[in-house]
Parts: structure tokens; sequence; C-alpha cells
């Protein structure tokens, strides 16, 4: 697929194409020694893979102990299929089941139809964040503040059961700066970019609570 350079090209790929991670090795004093490179299946086939893990594996990674069903994992799949085999039937496209025959073989249809492709690619990078997200979920640190924009110090979460501390601070350890994000749970206000989260600090710069927010992202 690499001849149609496109974003839905780019979206498609980017659940169907093995990924490799480039990781530079230094020696103690930082002299560069060698770039290793790790090779990381698909995602399509990482999410199928993650529906049956162990006890205690992490996202995707390890040999499972004992296996059992990944209920979340599971879920995912279920709707990513669905959504997929809706649009193979429109497109007029024979379902096979498997993620990756089927998205490429939608993909060879969709792209000569010149339609409309917005939704589409909005949806296809959904799944990426929705599938990274399952394997390599992001740490949450709860912030003991009040929401600066709701005043709430409480929210209801997914059971119906009220929980303190709306206010939540999510990163990824590989980039704890690039992939910081503050949500309100209450409201659903999201602070995700640098000039939203500068604004955000700024509104609780009189607080104590701003240094334990900054100490979160700054030391991990």
């Amino acid at each position: 697929m690499t001849d149609d350079r496109s974003p839905l090209t780019d979206a498609v790929e980017a659940l169907t194409l093995v990924t490799y991670t480039h990781i530079v090795q230094k020696d103690d004093a930082g002299t560069y020694l060698k770039t290793h490179s790790v090779a990381h299946r698909p995602l399509l086939v990482q999410l199928e893979s993650a529906i049956t893990s162990a006890i205690g594996n992490g996202g995707g990674g390890g040999s499972a102990t004992g296996n059992v069903l990944n209920g979340d994992a599971l879920y995912r799949a279920f709707l990513i299929r669905t959504e997929l085999g809706s649009w193979c039937q429109l497109a007029g496209v024979k379902v096979s089941r498997d993620l990756i025959t089927d998205l490429n073989a939608w993909w060879h249809v969709f792209r000569q139809t010149g339609n409309d492709d917005g939704f589409y690619i909005g949806q296809l990078r959904g799944w990426v964040r929705t599938i990274e997200n399952l394997l390599d979920p992001p740490k949450r640190v709860p912030q003991d503040i009040p929401c600066p924009v709701c005043k709430a110090v409480k929210w209801v979460n997914e059971e119906g059961a009220t929980s303190p501390n709306p206010v939540v601070l999510e990163y990824k350890y590989e980039d704890p700066i690039g992939t910081a994000k503050v949500t309100c749970k209450a409201c659903g206000t999201e602070w995700s970019d640098m000039e939203s989260l500068n604004e955000l600090k700024d509104e609780l710069a009189e607080k104590e609570s701003l240094e334990k927010l900054q100490n979160e992202v700054a030391n991990v």
C-alpha cells in the first residue's frame, strides 16, 4: 500500500503493518555504541493476541503462565470487527473475519471510489489510540484539587459510585511531557496541549497542589 500515500493509507498501515522501535545504546560516557531495532506486530494482531492474556501480564509482551480472557480486549475487538464488517458490506467486500485482511480489502476498494474519507480516517486513528492505550495504558494520577472549571471535588464513576479527586493527570512513561494531559472526570474538561496545560498551571499557581501536579510529570 505504500505506493499510494494519503492520510487514509497512513491510518490503515498504522493498524496493519509491523512497526519498529529503534533503541540507541551508549556507554557510561555517553558515547554511541549501536542502534538496536525491535519489531512490533501489527496493532490489530496485538489486539487479537491480547484477548487471551496472562494474569499480571503487561500490554502484549511476555509469556503467558495461565490463559484468561481479557474482557476489555475482547470488547474492543468486537466493536472494531463489527464496524469494519459494515464498511466491507457497504463496499461490496466479502468479510473474512480476519481484521487485517478485511481492512486491506476494504481499503483497496474504497480508495477507488473518490468518496470523502474524513470519517474513516478519524475512526481508524481512534482504533489506533484505543489499542495502544489497551496494550500500554497511561499512568493515571488523581490530583487532590477541585476542578478549576466546574469546582467539583467528586465524580460518579462507571459503576455509579461516587469517587473523590475528579481531576486526573495522565501520561505515558516513554514521553511524559509530550503525552501529559489533565482531565476532569466530572465535567469532561481536558487540558491536553502545552498552551492549555500552561493555562491550567496559571489557574492553580496560588495552590500548593500545583507543585504536586508538576512533579508528577517532571520526576518520571
